[in-house]
């Protein structure tokens, strides 16, 4: 079997998606979830990375205080089933509230790990000799420290931190390089999208996903991307629902090359390694899908 390492110049491995970002306010009515999303924080420097600069902050708002003051966005979100109050923060904010950070990197690692073992089984080499772990616990500490996780959390009723719980992150990357013709490309790349399995089909994997293009449109990029792994040979159903999903009118991403599939992908063999770690044990594409901004 032979194995390849992933090039520089290949895609990043299931690019991880979400940096810094503002708050988003779910406040959750029977039958009914009114989403604010809050003007983006100013963001400052994080353990030595710069991160980019941000609108300031605008106060929050209930479901009871709906209308738009400036720097804000409205968006309604519909659902069919009563949900607790949830709230979208950087990660920077989340921790900085935390007495236990270890904990919840503990958790948080976790859910992105069960995530990722649906949706690369039977791609991806899993087994008790070398269990598949997408994120180990410094990897994730890491991006924290960064700032580049958006947090989707859920509050219960009773007041106290411990009613605060992980549900879903997604993280985000700015690409600044300039090409040599000299125009702007700026792009926005969103990956590690992960939703607690009690809370799924609920719209918060979209609500994510807004959230990490509203950054980067307040961050002047001027389209997205993000990168998906799937069989060469056989169809995943898992990966097959994530591509009807991603290339729907709403989600509205394209191939990176307009209907160029081989173009916008980068194929590789079964038994190849990628990220030095994740032994492919099927024949592979990582097609890239972008949408403008």
């Amino acid at each position: 079997m032979t194995m390849t390492a992933l090039s520089r110049n290949t895609p990043r491995v299931m690019g991880c998606i979400l940096a810094a970002s503002g708050s988003i306010v779910l406040a959750h009515k029977k039958k009914m979830a009114v989403c604010i999303v809050q003007s983006f924080l100013q963001v400052t420097s994080v353990v030595g990375f710069s991160t980019p600069q941000l609108p300031p902050r605008s106060h929050l708002m209930s479901a009871s205080n709906v209308g738009i003051t400036e720097n804000q966005e409205e968006r309604e979100v519909v659902t069919e089933t009563e949900t607790p109050t949830t709230q979208i923060l950087r990660s920077k904010d989340f921790f900085s509230a935390r007495s236990d950070d270890g904990k919840d990197v503990a958790t948080l690692t976790s859910l992105i790990n069960i995530a990722y073992a649906v949706g690369e089984k039977g791609i991806i080499l899993d087994t008790k000799e070398r269990p598949f772990q997408r994120m180990t616990l410094e990897e994730t500490e890491q991006l924290v420290h960064q700032d580049k996780l958006l947090l989707l959390s859920v509050k219960n009723d009773e007041e106290t931190e411990k009613e605060v719980e992980i549900i879903g992150c997604i993280k985000v990357d700015i690409n600044n390089d300039t090409p040599t013709s000299g125009i702007d490309t700026t792009v926005g790349e969103w990956g590690c999208l992960a939703v607690n399995e009690a809370y799924q089909k609920k719209g918060y994997g979209t609500l994510l996903v807004q959230a990490a293009e509203q950054y980067f449109r307040s961050n002047s990029c001027v389209s997205m991307q993000l990168e998906l792994l799937s069989p060469t040979t056989w169809k995943h159903p898992h990966k097959e629902r994530l591509r009807s999903w991603y290339t729907s009118s709403s989600a509205g991403y394209r191939l990176k090359s307009e209907n160029d599939y081989d173009a916008s992908t980068t194929r590789f063999p079964e038994g190849s390694i990628l990220g030095h770690r994740f032994v492919l044990l099927t024949d592979a594409d990582f097609t890239v899908y972008t949408k403008p901004l």
